[in-house]
């Protein structure tokens, strides 16, 4: 497995809440400056430390080089739950995209892993699936939180 740079992608400064910066999800980073193609950041050397933990498992080295998140759609991550059990979350723009042979892809590669849960957001909207490793599939809206991310309201289903 080869760790890779994100290159072209900064799909994680635009989808991604920081809460040392007041950003929220799905709205582009005040830092993101598209002038150095290799650091997009403007303050790359001194970023938050949330940025500098991320952990974008397509430049960790899984997935296709075609998973990238910027050609894909799809941002995945893994999150650590208060249970202590650890959820994949996969992010998913459509826009322009085909995300269903990435999602299938990653689908593949988690099924034997000690993922307690998988959650699907798609950019732009307040509504978020669960789907716990037993099969059982939950919507639920949300409202974007900048310290936590995400507080769910309600369960649609």
């Amino acid at each position: 497995m080869t760790e890779r740079t994100c290159g072209e992608c900064y799909r994680c400064c635009i989808a991604f809440g920081i809460p040392e910066l007041t950003k929220y999800q799905d709205q582009t980073c005040r830092h993101l400056d598209g002038r150095n193609p290799t650091a997009r950041c403007s303050i790359y050397a001194n970023c938050p430390t949330c940025c500098q933990s991320y952990q974008c498992l397509w430049r960790e080295g899984f997935f296709n080089d075609e998973d990238r998140p910027d050609k894909s759609g799809v941002i995945a991550h893994f999150s650590p739950l208060d249970s202590g059990r650890i959820e994949l979350d996969l992010t998913i723009e459509e826009r322009d995209k085909d995300v269903a042979a990435t999602i299938n892809r990653i689908h593949e590669w988690v099924a034997d892993k000690p993922f307690h849960q998988i959650m699907y957001r798609r950019i732009g909207s307040n509504v978020a699936m669960i789907q716990t490793r037993d099969g059982e599939i939950a919507s639920y809206s949300y409202v974007a939180d900048v310290e936590t991310g995400i507080r769910f309201i309600e369960r649609l289903s």
